[in-house]
């Protein structure tokens, strides 16, 4: 039987193997266990609940807050990303710790927008 990687480890390659290590890592995952994570946090929903969105940023932003999200909880974590236009700025995003809420967020970016061009991309983890 071929061997193949799933997780931390070489086991045989079964459907029924992938899907025990994808619920181990699940867990793990969203009850803060592995990796260093907070411990003992529960999961909203469905471990391994994603829900994403954008946002348009305006000229000369540097900061905002992003609201009416409605969410069905606090998120575990949010992952930001910004879109640049073609020759922008390359600017890295940050949630303001603390204000993580199912309404939404505040972040922080590396620099101010230099056009109405940038996208705030938000993924929300349950």
């Amino acid at each position: 039987m071929p061997n193949e990687i799933y997780g931390s480890g070489r086991v045989p390659k079964t459907s029924d193997t992938r899907r025990m290590l994808l619920v181990k890592e699940l867990q793990a995952t969203n009850l803060g266990g592995g990796g260093g994570g907070g411990g003992g946090s529960t999961p909203i929903g469905n471990p391994g609940t994603f829900q994403a969105g954008i946002v348009a940023l305006g000229n000369g932003v540097s900061s905002g807050t992003v609201t009416g999200l409605a969410l069905p909880g606090t998120p575990f974590s949010y992952q930001l990303n910004i879109k640049s236009p073609v020759n922008g700025l390359t600017l890295e995003s940050n949630v303001v710790s603390g204000t993580e809420t199912s309404d939404g967020f505040s972040y922080v970016l590396s620099g101010t927008t230099d056009s109405t061009l940038y996208v705030l991309a938000w993924t929300a983890a349950f």
